[in-house]
């Protein structure tokens, strides 16, 4: 027999009695040859084809092998407080944004400070007042330059030190602005950080 057919037969033959005969004849034909070499090409394409086509749902169907690393809520707090808060862009800087408000029209002022809502930012300033509190939450001033204040709400629970914060401490806010209102920028999801002041250089913010 010749070679070639017994590499192809084991790929394309159903060993089934009513095809023997079908597949004896094609092998004893000038054409039989070309026939099962036509169909085992096909076959081969139509294997690969299907092979491509199903290795993404093979690939989502496997089970994860990462193993999920649980941490405790002492383990969480402590990479926090180690990480520090997330520094956003000094720019635009509150003197950039009322700047700009104040080159647009009269008309144009009423609601261009609504492009500056959404924004996150990192400004650094200096602690000046508290104004209001309700439970655990109060109401603070930071003046980030000569002209320009940040009005923002925190928790005492999260800064404790603000209890007894002397005004003019240094100090970095972090938030969005959701209002501006003359020179004083409302911050949303406000997060301090005490690390550039002498308070926390020597242990004082413990």
């Amino acid at each position: 027999m010749n070679p070639i057919i017994n590499s192809i037969l084991p790929t394309v033959i159903i060993f089934q009695d009513p095809f023997m005969d079908i597949l004896q004849d094609l092998k004893n034909s000038p054409m039989g040859l070309q026939i099962l070499v036509i169909v085992w090409f096909v076959l081969t394409a139509l294997i690969v084809i299907l092979w491509f086509v199903m290795k993404p749902q093979r690939e989502q169907a496997q089970p994860s092998t990462q193993p999920t690393i649980q941490q405790s809520p002492a383990q969480k707090e402590e990479s926090e407080r180690s990480v520090g808060p997330i520094a956003y862009p000094s720019t635009p800087s509150a003197s950039d944004i009322i700047a700009e408000i104040d080159r647009q029209s009269p008309f144009m002022k009423q609601k261009f400070p609504e492009n500056y809502h959404g924004i996150k930012v990192t400004w650094h300033g200096q602690f000046q007042l508290v104004f209001g509190t309700k439970d655990d939450e109060i109401n603070i001033g930071i003046r980030v330059d000569e002209n320009n204040w940040v009005s923002c709400k925190v928790s005492l629970a999260e800064y404790p030190l603000l209890r007894t914060l002397k005004t003019n401490t240094p100090v970095s806010v972090t938030g969005t602005i959701i209002g501006i209102s003359s020179h004083i920028f409302e911050l949303s999801n406000a997060k301090l950080d005490f690390t550039t002041s002498t308070i926390y250089k020597e242990g004082r913010h413990k």
